[in-house]
């Protein structure tokens, strides 16, 4: 415990000993980060996928604490996610997002890692593992462009696979039009944006994207 910060120490301590009780959310302001738990759940109220990830860490008692090494990561051995204090809230919010997906996909069972110790095949990991990474990349690019949508502000923050998303969407969505122009939007919509995840899985399968 030695190289967190002094909030995240009683956290994780809080874990070990339920009596050692803290509210689930260490803030970045008071160690000199650019978010807070303020201005985090704003940034995630701007989309659903946002509201979903907030809701899943009261669902699944996630601590959010600041991570001591800059990385942002879930360890599932604490139920703490790590978020770096450079970010400000935006970025944040996109990590928060993707890193609750790991956590959720944990809590329930989905995971491929805990699945492993039960002698899944070789190929269901991989499959599960690229599922997974999927669903935490698609779930933070759909926040932040739900959010400039909301807001009518630009996010620079970007997952390294969002273009693969957006073409993927792109294509399916021109597609459709083609052939029927009088489609249902809202059906256009939820058609592109499974094509894109499942651009996104291709990719993630073929070793295009890391």
């Amino acid at each position: 415990l030695a190289g967190l910060p002094p909030e995240g120490r009683q956290r994780v301590r809080s874990k070990l000993d339920p009596d050692r009780r803290m509210p689930s959310v260490v803030t970045a302001g008071a160690r000199g980060g650019q978010w807070t738990d303020a201005s985090l759940r704003a940034a995630l109220q701007h989309s659903g996928p946002g509201q979903q990830a907030w809701a899943r860490m009261a669902q699944h008692n996630v601590t959010i604490a600041i991570s001591p090494s800059g990385a942002t990561f879930y360890d599932p051995r604490l139920n703490t996610m790590f978020i770096s204090r450079s970010m400000d809230a935006e970025q944040a919010a996109q990590a928060f997002v993707h890193e609750m997906t790991h956590a959720h996909w944990e809590r329930t069972g989905l995971s491929a890692v805990p699945n492993a110790r039960a002698g899944v095949s070789r190929f269901e990991f991989v499959n599960r593992m690229c599922r997974e990474e999927t669903a935490a990349e698609v779930n933070a690019i759909k926040h932040k462009f739900q959010s400039q949508a909301r807001t009518g502000k630009p996010i620079q923050a970007s997952s390294p696979v969002e273009r693969v998303y957006s073409d993927g969407l792109a294509a399916k969505a021109a597609a459709l039009r083609a052939a029927n122009p009088h489609m249902d939007p809202a059906m256009i919509q939820n058609a592109a944006e499974k094509a894109g995840e499942e651009a996104v899985y291709k990719a993630f399968i073929d070793g295009r994207v890391t």
